[in-house]
């Protein structure tokens, strides 16, 4: 009611939904977001979206979605970028090299730009397990998920692909296809390789990080 006083047009940002996981929570933003006046507009973003009721809005064609893919760099994106950060123009095959490494995931660019600029070897490889990439994936990442979750994430990067069955032979356990499920709606650096979702694969730079990780505990590595 407070908002439909206020002049529109407003535009009301709402970081981090990925934390909003109280029911109660999730009606109130449902209600906020049915019964606002047509001059506000809200952005919702996150690492993925709660159980929010989006079926009405996007009936009525007030909904437009961007999912990862629709905000990774391409190679022109990312030598623009370079020529801020490298204060330097890249090469196509910079570029591209950056863009097979990164999969145009903007953070991952970003700091690959920035250790290519601080290096005196320039655009050299760049994986997971590079310093700054692995402090990201393992402090705002890794550690914020549940122990079940980040031991499954770390068992199962022993493979290049994955199914249900293989990761519960991997952790002998029996609802791998559950915690795929949930990694693949909070975008957790997963991707489906099929549209039935039985294959899947990690992001390339998260791959490296949890195989870098994986890497410490040889006696674990050595029994997957």
């Amino acid at each position: 009611a407070s908002l439909g006083r206020l002049n529109p047009p407003i535009c009301i940002v709402m970081d981090d939904l990925q934390m909003l996981g109280t029911p109660a929570l999730v009606r109130a933003v449902d209600a906020l977001l049915l019964q606002s006046a047509g001059g506000i507009r809200w952005i919702l973003s996150g690492r993925g979206l709660p159980a929010l009721h989006m079926g009405q809005l996007r009936l009525n064609d007030q909904l437009m979605t961007l999912g990862s893919e629709d905000l990774n760099f391409d190679t022109d994106a990312i030598v623009q970028l370079g020529e801020q950060l490298c204060h330097r123009s890249l090469t196509q095959d910079e570029a591209q090299s950056i863009r097979r490494s990164t999969e145009g995931w903007v953070a991952g660019v970003k700091l690959a730009l920035l250790a290519a600029a601080g290096s005196r070897d320039g655009i050299g490889d760049f994986n997971g397990s590079h310093y700054e990439v692995a402090r990201y994936l393992g402090t705002s990442v890794l550690q914020e998920q549940a122990p079940q979750l980040r031991e499954f994430l770390i068992a199962s990067s022993v493979v290049d692909r994955m199914t249900t069955e293989l990761c519960n032979a991997l952790l002998g356990i029996t609802h791998s296809q559950s915690l795929l499920e949930q990694l693949e709606r909070s975008q957790l650096f997963i991707q489906p390789l099929d549209s039935h979702g039985h294959w899947y694969r990690y992001h390339t730079l998260f791959l490296d990080f949890l195989r870098s990780y994986l890497r410490h505990d040889t006696a674990w590595l050595s029994a997957l």
